[in-house]
């Protein structure tokens, strides 16, 4: 008794017992070290680096000229010489006009000026006016004057939720004077009130007088006609007065001219020059984090309010720009300019049918899927003939097309689809055509015949495309014909919803192809750790730094992690995972939310509006996301996909949850892209895209397996049997006969 009690024997026991376990699992536990370490750098990659202090040289005086409609080609040196002298040596950039609404009409553009967050003039539903801003709301006062629908405007935009205040650009200054009655509007206070006004512009020694009453002059230059006659006209009058406002401008103010709304459909980049008075070449504006050359509205209220010196209020949505030197001629980057202007036009018809092209696609390969999948489950029955060679073989092609076009769409932006007379046309075919060819190469490809083999290609090629994009997104963005790069989004830096959801569904499988093939105590940490590597990738600052792809990839790295090995998806199993990926998103949003608002990131903006700090994030973001679920093609691409995974795929005899019980990483690998793609979507504010680009590669991938799984086994009545049937090669190059045995293994 005494012997069994002894501490030192059990002392030495347990030490032996403790040793051996080590020795047994040295392997995966240093390959969770592994996991932690990368886990590490990618938490520090992840958190918001201090903000470049580096701001504009302020100024004595700024002269904002807004024009609605001014685009890049309406600039040259025959139709409007000033201008485009100020140009020459000013600082440039393609302006989008992110007002409340999808299309920014006058009234729209210049509340947003006033805000500096996105506004908007009438309520949603309300037609808005896209012509001159009107005077009669508008009385003269003694120098100033007053609007008498402000305080209305006002309280609409509140209401709106949007965080928009309107006023915040006069509030920010000492004085300002308002030329025309747009001006009036930019330059009023959240009451009405504007301190110096002037219902047209003057000239001479009076417009002198008038540029240096205050720091601030703000000018309406009207709307550029959409008739080219008409049109020219209006820019020899703009010209004029550009040259006016240079001529009488005091030394040391800056004049910046700018598109400020849009005149007709579609939505394009408007010009903006800012001319501080010197003959050193032209520049580029710049934001922290975005791509040179490009701004938004509410940008421009944040730069004209710090190039005078004046604080940023909270509300502001905007980023003050700093000028970088861009590598370009001023000849060159005009000619940029307007190819973006091409494309973008031609991507307004192009990209709605290149993804409605991508839904036919998907379409087809369910037509063709659905037979061969009846004729594998009657397989081996009475009377009934194996499926023919011919048909397994189109499964394979119209599957591996699907599952390529998104990555060949990126990729037919190379071609310069939008030079074309019908760009509307060729651009989706030039799509189809290089998937129809990475199809044919993937299956030309040695020992890339089986099922995994092929997902490997797919995904390996996903991979590279979406890396691509990201590494030349500052000079020459990929996406167009799939919504990635739109006139939204021009000025971002990140990887478009459709480039994401595509990336997450490619590591992901690539992921389960390696885990796969390692015993199971090491697929967990496999999962874990490329999901690691995706978030390094992602939030990498020469790739874009995406947070909410970061993120996405987090939620679905602790998803993949718990389902790796396999077994029972129980409802305490699936909770903890998905309360981890939780912990971890709101410690480092807590980190962030600990910075002052103006340089918070992107969490730390999400946390400070749901704690009352801020307002408008979250309702921005549901707002954009419920327009983009109802507007894009790919939303029906998210519905018949899941449609038909869990209505063909994933009933008994549809073969894909027999192959997810024979590869668990596999389904590890389609629960955290699934989780993974709806996250992303959600916080780009892009509805279902994210979702639907990953489920246009994973399904068709999914259906290739299933059909070989069902090859593999005979299925009757959902059960399968013990029979063995003769049935046609799921591919041909694999064995040398028209046929071959199968068994079931069930």
């Amino acid at each position: 008794m005494s012997r069994k009690l002894d501490a030192g024997r059990l002392t030495r026991k347990a030490r032996k017992s403790l040793t051996g376990g080590l020795l047994r699992d040295r392997g995966p536990l240093a390959a969770w070290v592994a996991v932690a370490l990368l886990g590490a750098l990618a938490v520090l990659q992840l958190l918001p680096e201090e903000p470049d202090q580096t701001l504009p040289d302020t100024v004595d005086a700024v002269i904002v000229l807004g024009v609605g409609g001014l685009t890049w080609t309406d600039i040259d040196d025959e139709t409007t010489p000033n201008l485009a002298a100020l140009a020459e040596d000013g600082s440039l950039a393609e302006l989008n006009t992110d007002s409340g609404r999808n299309f920014t009409c006058t009234l729209d553009g210049w509340l947003t000026l006033s805000a500096g967050a996105p506004a908007v003039s009438t309520t949603y539903g309300e037609t808005s006016d896209c012509g001159d801003v009107p005077a009669d709301q508008i009385t003269a006062a003694d120098s100033g004057a007053t609007i008498a629908d402000m305080t209305d405007l006002v309280t609409l935009n509140r209401d709106m939720d949007q965080g928009a205040e309107l006023g915040m650009l006069a509030a920010g200054t000492t004085c300002a004077t308002a030329i025309g009655p747009g001006a009036a509007y930019a330059t009023a206070n959240s009451v009405g009130r504007v301190g110096e006004y002037l219902p047209a512009i003057p000239s001479g020694e009076t417009l002198s007088q008038a540029l240096t009453e205050c720091p601030l002059t703000v000018v309406d230059g009207g709307v550029l006609p959409t008739d080219a006659e008409d049109r020219a006209s209006a820019l020899a009058t703009l010209d004029a007065t550009v040259g006016a406002l240079d001529e009488a401008r005091a030394d040391g103010t800056a004049l910046i001219t700018t598109g400020v709304s849009q005149v007709d459909e579609p939505n394009r980049l408007l010009a903006t020059v800012a001319n501080f008075g010197t003959e050193n070449g032209h520049n580029l504006l710049d934001l922290p984090a975005d791509r040179p050359g490009y701004l938004r509205l509410t940008d421009l209220t944040a730069t004209i309010l710090t190039l005078l010196d004046a604080p940023l209020p909270d509300s502001a949505g905007g980023t003050a720009a700093t000028a970088t030197t861009d590598s370009l001629s001023y000849g060159d980057r005009q000619a940029v300019f307007d190819d973006t202007d091409t494309r973008l036009i031609a991507a307004a018809v192009a990209a709605p049918a290149t993804q409605w092209l991508q839904v036919l696609l998907f379409l087809a390969l369910t037509f063709v899927a659905w037979p061969l999948l009846h004729l594998l489950r009657r397989a081996g029955q009475p009377g009934v003939k194996a499926p023919p060679l011919w048909l397994m073989r189109l499964n394979i092609v119209s599957a591996l097309v699907c599952a390529l076009f998104v990555a060949a769409a990126i990729l037919a932006d190379f071609f310069q689809w939008w030079s074309s007379p019908h760009p509307g046309l060729v651009g989706p075919l030039t799509a189809l055509g290089i998937a129809v060819v990475c199809a044919f190469v993937a299956i030309a490809l040695p020992g890339r015949h089986g099922p995994a083999s092929l997902m490997v290609t797919v995904s390996a090629f996903g991979v590279i495309v979406t890396v691509l994009a990201m590494l030349i997104h500052t000079e020459d963005p990929l996406g167009t014909l799939l919504g990635d790069y739109t006139v939204a989004d021009s000025a971002s830096n990140e990887p478009g919803p459709v480039a994401t959801g595509m990336f997450i569904a490619s590591i992901w499988l690539l992921a389960a192809a390696l885990a796969w093939q390692l015993p199971r105590r090491y697929q967990s940490p496999v999962m874990a750790g490329t999901g690691c590597v995706g978030v390094l990738v992602v939030s990498a600052g020469f790739l874009g730094d995406s947070v909410p792809a970061a993120v996405a990839i987090i939620v679905g790295t602790c998803l993949a992690a718990a389902l790796a090995t396999g077994g029972w998806v129980t409802f305490s199993r699936f909770v903890w995972s998905g309360f981890a990926g939780v912990a971890v998103l709101f410690g480092l949003s807590w980190i962030d939310y600990q910075r002052p608002i103006a340089e918070r990131g992107e969490l730390g903006a999400f946390l400070g509006d749901v704690m009352g700090d801020t307002n408008g994030v979250i309702a921005s973001g549901v707002g954009s996301n419920i327009v983009a679920v109802f507007t894009s093609p790919l939303s029906v691409l998210t519905v018949l996909a899941g449609a038909y995974c869990w209505l063909v795929l994933l009933r008994p005899g549809g073969g894909l949850r027999r192959a997810f019980g024979l590869y668990p990483p596999l389904r590890a690998a389609f629960a955290a892209a699934v989780v993974g793609a709806a996250v992303a979507g959600l916080l780009l504010g892009k509805g279902l895209m994210s979702l639907g680009s990953a489920l246009a590669v994973m399904v068709p991938l999914a259906v290739i397996m299933s059909h070989r799984v069902l090859a593999r086994a005979h299925v009757k009545d959902g059960q399968y049997s013990d029979m063995i049937v003769d049935a046609p090669s799921w591919v041909d190059e694999e064995n040398s006969g028209e046929s071959v045995s199968v068994e079931s293994r069930g």
